[in-house]
């Protein structure tokens, strides 16, 4: 395909100029003769209307990034404005340019062609490049007198807290451990996170006018009634408690938790690794250990109960694990620790098979009957998953009892009025972009609940497809997301991928394996802006008009403009024969059937 002067798709010569008839004043023809032309519109029975569609990417997204659109500015080399898009939505997104899982990649349309685009690694680049510009707030909102408390400073309180100072609140963040980032600074290692891009993203926060204090750990020092001076609440604790490890066991000092032992890490106070570090698990907590077991000189095994293809930590963290040296053991359950020769520990662990999967569930792992061997191991940390704190809560809040989570609503309102919850202290998603969302979900119905809004109709118009995210800078803007976009998302088969040729998907640089066994720097490099260019050109840009000019070159009456944004048809001349639709390969041009008006 050639590219026009405009910057536009052309797939031939533009010849049009030469004998489109309707540049002409109207009577006159191209040879003279005196002729009005016939308004065949009237004999359409159909018509194309370009519809702008939700991208799959976006209904995915629980933070509700504009992708398809700050992914356009990338390609346009406009990316100050490509930043100010997603921080529209998503005040964290230099540290979800590192750590999200990117649900958005999996329901990418691109993946049917040749790869899903690298949605994660094009925020990070646009965020970093543009890490050095001031704040830029969503809208202007008169200060409000009433205050909002926020416990815990993790993604949730984070985003809480940037939403509701948005909106004028004087909002004051309670933090339990001496620094602000909750599991964000005490639960990620530096090779994914490092703290100065973490201090970076809380500085632009803070400038908002948010106030905050540490120590203050709910409980304790910070009792329910020290709350009452405040207009709402959120609480967004997180899961900081380990689920128990209930097998027999004997001797506790070279025994851990996943959670304590990467705040050890992170806090530069790790226990001694020397020898063998045996890891129970297979989420991303167990990588995490390994990894850091690893750099500190350990020699790291991770047993797993399933397969490889089961474990629900991220695929690109098993893999790097792999590179660096970690052994994983898969299909392989631990029954007992004992105390075994120089007080070293004594694993016996069976094999698994896996059972046919239950309804909506994985394989669920069997016990092969003699398959029993043992390991010796100079400690062991489990990684089985975590809870919220809520031995300081039950007394006060609904609990959950199937997730043992906070009960929240639909608008993540507690049992008592006026207190909300959020992040993995009332969802079981665990993930840094599902805390975003609810987040804003619930600083959104803090802000009507504070206007003595009563409307349980709080997220219609500003919802994005079916999967529960909203649009924050709708709903500040009063920017109303049509019924269309939010009903109807762009599928692959809606597409036209005949105009797209395939690409392999541009992977991010990664610091050398051998360096990266000695030290916490931070393993991916992100992209060049060649890489980045490169990448963004991939998009299908699906839903949305790219001004390809397909339509423009393939009417055969002639009767398309163009525009700005995007095409126009001159409806008083079409007939309706649908060519414009089937070659528009982004699915934004559908025929509908003809109203009579």
């Amino acid at each position: 395909m050639k590219r026009s002067k405009n910057n536009r798709t052309a797939l031939g010569p533009d010849v049009r100029k030469l004998w489109d008839y309707r540049d002409l004043p109207i009577g006159i023809t191209a040879i003279g003769f005196e002729y009005d032309m016939p308004k065949t519109g009237a004999w359409r029975s159909i018509r194309p209307v370009g519809h702008e569609k939700l991208a799959p990417c976006r209904e995915a997204c629980p933070a509700g990034i504009d992708i398809r659109g700050f992914i356009e500015k990338v390609r346009l080399k406009k990316f100050s404005e490509a930043y100010d898009l997603i921080q529209k939505e998503n005040p964290l997104s230099r540290i979800c340019g590192r750590v999200c899982f990117h649900p958005c990649e999996s329901a990418c349309n691109r993946a049917e062609l040749d790869g899903p685009l690298s949605v994660r690694h094009l925020e990070r680049f646009v965020s970093d490049v543009s890490s050095h510009r001031k704040r830029r707030t969503l809208s202007v909102r008169k200060k409000r007198k009433e205050k909002v408390a926020i416990i815990g400073s993790g993604p949730a309180g984070l985003s809480g807290a940037d939403y509701l100072a948005q909106m004028g609140y004087k909002v004051h963040l309670f933090e339990a451990l001496p620094k602000l980032g909750g599991l964000l600074r005490f639960g990620i290692p530096d090779y994914r996170l490092p703290k100065s891009v973490l201090d970076g993203e809380i500085r632009k926060i803070l400038s908002l006018g948010v106030s905050y204090e540490t120590g203050k750990r709910l409980g304790q020092n910070l009792r329910f009634k020290d709350l009452e001076s405040y207009d709402a609440t959120f609480i967004g604790i997180g899961a900081w408690n380990d689920l128990k490890w209930d097998l027999p066991a004997e001797s506790g000092e070279a025994i851990f938790s996943g959670i304590d032992f990467l705040r050890r890490v992170n806090s530069r106070n790790p226990p001694d690794l020397t020898g063998h570090t045996v890891i129970i698990g297979g989420g991303n907590t167990a990588i995490d250990v390994a990894r850091s077991v690893n750099r500190l000189g350990g020699k790291p095994s991770v047993f797993y109960r399933r397969s490889r293809q089961e474990m629900p930590a991220s695929p690109e963290e098993i893999i790097e694990a792999e590179d660096e040296g970690v052994v994983f053991r898969f299909l392989t359950s631990p029954v007992r620790v004992s105390r075994g020769r120089q007080s070293r520990l004594k694993l016996e662990c069976i094999e698994n098979r896996l059972s046919t999967p239950r309804r909506g569930g994985r394989k669920t792992p069997v016990p092969i009957k003699g398959s029993n061997f043992f390991i010796t191991a100079d400690r062991v940390v489990y990684a089985l998953g975590q809870r919220p704190e809520i031995s300081v809560l039950k007394d006060f809040l609904r609990i959950d009892h199937g997730t043992k989570n906070i009960w929240v609503d639909d608008f993540f309102e507690t049992s008592i009025p006026g207190v909300f919850a959020g992040g993995d202290a009332a969802l079981h998603t665990r993930s840094v972009a599902s805390a975003i969302g609810s987040a804003k979900k619930a600083a959104i119905a803090i802000d009507r609940y504070l206007n003595g809004q009563k409307d349980r109709n709080i997220f219609r118009g500003i919802g994005l497809g079916k999967k529960g995210a909203v649009s924050i800078s709708g709903y500040l803007d009063g920017e109303q997301i049509s019924s269309t976009a939010e009903n109807e998302v762009v599928r692959y088969h809606d597409l036209n991928v005949e105009y797209f040729k395939t690409e392999d998907r541009i992977q991010s640089r990664l610091l050398s394996s051998g360096r990266r066994q000695v030290t916490f720097e931070e393993v991916n490099l992100g992209l060049t802006q060649k890489m980045a260019l490169k990448e963004a050109g991939r998009c299908f840009s699906c839903g949305s008009c790219s001004l390809c000019d397909n339509c423009y070159l393939y009417c055969p009456e002639v009767v398309v403009k163009r525009g700005d944004l995007h095409n126009e048809i001159d409806l008083d001349f079409c007939k309706g024969c649908g060519i414009c639709a089937s070659e528009c390969p982004v699915g934004f041009l559908q025929m509908e059937p003809e109203v009579n008006e």
